[in-house]
């Protein structure tokens, strides 16, 4: 009875093992594969992303150009407060002898010219964002991320300590074949494409703008999401190949993920009215777009020394109103100048695995 006893115990202790390895192994191909869906479509989430900030510097310039631009207009015409009021010199001696029209147009036309220059320098960086984002290249830079994941000289093995070597973050688990099916990179139709802001106001490609005698003029595939599907394989030998008359097999360990492009979160962005928490201090309050000076030698004149020759990025107060037929809104009326973005940013997250195609020959060949 002993005899039975241990041998059972150790037959046991085989397929337990075994089984457990192979729990193990399964969890790992999920976590790989996972891990590599994320990481592909982020490429094209990330660029979206920078597009959207050069987006919303190259408005924050062609704010401050318009401005500046009325304030040149204003000194031609001596205009805007930079004219001589002869019946008081003794209160504009300042302003008469530093500051005429003529001194305060070459002041705004410096800054005109500097902000114009910058404003140039984004829209060139805004194209050449926006040039490669198309499907084709979409499709290609996932097959090369995923054919650099599993690249020898870049994949992670768990054969030594961390000590030893050292981790590639752009690089998967040397264990596994990451594959993607035939039809494992598609464009997902459906809600919140880029194109959508955070309101729907701007719709390119719907017909709506961005049109030439009611042709769309944009290439469709920048705004396409992007969803893929990853199958990752691995071929598993037992920890304990037989016990007695037991033989363990090899088997597969096969992890499948999928993820897709998605707006995750949207603003509604006033930047000279929000406090920016990165540059504030206590009792100093610093905005994101703070008001911006650019002649100071007229006196008297409020916020500024003259608000007619400054860039006031402003912002006005909304308040949040109980119902508008039946629903809660906020109301913000406009008194003042103001400078507002709605911006929604995106992220790689996972989703129901798609592909038809998905096959044990084809995600793990002989071999593998």
């Amino acid at each position: 009875m002993w005899i039975g006893a241990v041998l059972t115990s150790f037959a046991l202790m085989f397929f337990g093992i075994n089984y457990a390895n192979a729990i193990r192994w399964q969890i790992r191909a999920q976590n790989a594969a996972d891990a590599a869906a994320q990481g592909v479509l982020a490429v094209q989430t990330q660029r979206w992303n920078l597009m959207l900030q050069t987006l919303y510097a190259t408005n924050v310039e062609e704010y401050r150009l318009r401005r500046l631009l009325d304030a040149v207009l204003l000194t031609v015409d001596d205009t805007g407060g930079c004219s001589v009021n002869t019946a008081n010199l003794a209160l504009h001696l300042e302003f008469f002898t530093q500051g005429s029209c003529s001194e305060s147009y070459v002041t705004l036309t410096a800054a005109y010219e500097k902000a114009a220059q910058r404003y140039t320098t984004d829209v060139q960086l805004l194209n050449d964002i926006t040039a490669p984002a198309t499907n084709t290249n979409w499709a290609s830079d996932a097959q090369y991320l995923v054919a650099h994941m599993q690249d020898p000289s870049r994949c992670n093995s768990d054969t030594v300590t961390q000590a030893q070597y050292a981790l590639d973050p752009t690089g998967g688990d040397c264990a596994f074949k990451y594959t993607i099916p035939p039809d494992g990179f598609q464009t997902r139709t459906g809600l919140e494409a880029v194109e959508n802001d955070a309101r729907g106001d701007l719709i390119p490609g719907l017909g709506r703008t961005a049109t030439k005698n009611g042709v769309d003029t944009e290439a469709a595939g920048l705004f396409g999401p992007e969803k893929i599907d990853i199958v990752t394989c691995a071929k598993v030998p037992p920890l304990i190949s037989s016990f007695g008359p037991f033989k363990a097999p090899t088997y597969y360990a096969v992890g499948r993920a999928a993820a897709t492009a998605q707006q995750v979160e949207q603003d509604w962005f006033e930047p000279g009215a929000l406090t920016d928490p990165t540059r504030s201090t206590p009792g100093n309050n610093q905005v994101f777009q703070p008001h911006e000076i650019y002649n100071s030698v007229a006196p008297l004149a409020s916020p500024s020394p003259n608000a007619w020759y400054d860039v006031d990025y402003g912002g006005n107060v909304a308040t949040a109103e109980t119902t508008f037929g039946g629903t809660p809104y906020f109301s913000e009326p406009f008194y003042n100048n103001e400078m507002s973005a709605r911006l929604g940013w995106w992220n790689a997250i996972p989703t129901q695995p798609f592909s038809k195609k998905v096959t044990l020959a084809s995600a793990c060949p002989v071999g593998s």
